[in-house]
């Protein structure tokens, strides 16, 4: 295991939580996955940080049970970092006021998280609990990240919807282009890493 991983691997997982924290800044709604945590919290009466525990314990345990490779030390740490980054994101000083820049603020979160995921998978150190998942579902299914990433957003954003958790417009625009972004950036930092070896 190299620095140059490691520091991959954590710089990529405080940049989801930034671009995840700057998204909440837009005051457009939160990720798929934290309404569905924002919903179990409301359900159950524990804090949100708890319920966001239990889903991400829950994940990594399911993505261990489909494909051990992709869960390591790392994938428990990442929530932690992941946090860091939410609450980094919580002190910058602004906030919209205008609709247009709302959505602007949101699509820059939308692209730092991307990018931020897509640095963490590339570090090849185990995976955050949802991309454990992900790519656990991937190794059993033969389908493509965007695939699998869809149909999880969409059952996360349903069943939090259900239990009556956060959401906005921000959380469909992380829905519908979060994946593709992820897969872009990945596919590109793939392509350097091939080019300086």
């Amino acid at each position: 295991m190299s620095l140059k991983k490691i520091i991959c691997f954590v710089a990529g997982v405080f940049l989801m939580g930034l671009g995840l924290g700057v998204c909440n800044k837009s005051s457009l709604g939160i990720d798929c996955l934290g309404t569905f945590s924002s919903g179990l919290s409301i359900t159950l009466s524990v804090a949100l940080s708890v319920s966001n525990s239990m889903v991400n314990l829950s994940l990594a345990v399911i993505a261990w049970v489909l494909d051990k490779r992709q869960v390591t030390l790392w994938s428990f740490l990442g929530p932690l970092i992941h946090s860091f980054g939410i609450e980094t994101a919580s002190w910058l000083p602004f906030m919209p006021d205008k609709a247009l820049l709302s959505l602007f603020l949101c699509l820059v979160g939308i692209i730092i998280l991307s990018f931020g995921n897509a640095l963490s998978i590339a570090a090849d150190m185990g995976k955050t609990p949802y991309d454990a998942l992900i790519y656990g579902i991937m190794a059993k299914t033969g389908k493509g990240y965007v695939w699998i990433r869809g149909i999880l957003d969409l059952f996360w954003f349903l069943s939090g919807t259900l239990l009556g958790g956060v959401w906005g417009a921000g959380t469909l625009l992380i829905m519908l282009l979060s994946g593709r972004f992820i897969e872009r950036f990945r596919k590109r930092i793939v392509r350097e890493q091939n080019i300086r070896q």
